[in-house]
């Protein structure tokens, strides 16, 4: 079962076909920090391992075009100062994408829906230390930071083919959704 999940992501694309994906931390072994699990039914199976000491956060799957079809997990250390994000790929191998330009970690990671006529192919992370909302491109430099935000945690985008698809939901704990 799972063991402490913290967020999850529906599956997409070719290569992540499990209907749900979930990150979570690792048992108290210590020798692992974060897993991300696909979930099927009844039926889970490991993507991906992480060792060291920060503690997952969001997670994003990309669909194809300069992101490639991998997903993307948000690390944050325990006290939440540092952060990365990993890029982990159909076999289960991580490497860093962005660190430190994502100082202080994020909550959660969201890729605009494809084929948006609206939104570019980025990957938006919410920093909720830093009271900000960043995009990164597929090489992992930032395109842009939204500030002035209290403690923004969850994205979600408009659906496409709607009048809402040309915004970018932000959850803030100040009770706001920007």
């Amino acid at each position: 079962g799972l063991s402490g999940p913290k967020h999850i992501t529906a599956g997409a694309g070719a290569t992540f076909t499990a209907p749900v994906y979930v990150s979570e931390s690792a048992a108290a072994s210590g020798s692992t920090s974060a897993r991300v699990l696909g979930v099927n039914g009844s039926t889970l199976s490991v993507v991906a391992n992480v060792t060291g000491t920060s503690q997952p956060s969001g997670i994003a799957i990309s669909t194809g075009g300069t992101f490639g079809s991998n997903l993307y997990l948000g690390l944050r250390s325990p006290s939440g100062a540092t952060g990365e994000i990993l890029q982990v790929t159909s076999t289960g191998s991580s490497s860093t994408f962005v660190a430190p330009a994502l100082g202080t970690g994020a909550a959660d990671l969201a890729f605009p829906p494809a084929g948006s006529a609206i939104w570019s192919t980025q990957l938006y992370a919410a920093e909720p230390t830093a009271g900000r909302v960043q995009r990164f491109d597929s090489s992992g430099a930032s395109q842009g930071i939204q500030t002035g935000m209290t403690t923004p945690r969850y994205l979600a985008f408009g659906p496409t083919g709607t009048t809402l698809a040309q915004y970018l939901f932000v959850s803030d704990s100040a009770g706001v959704i920007w």
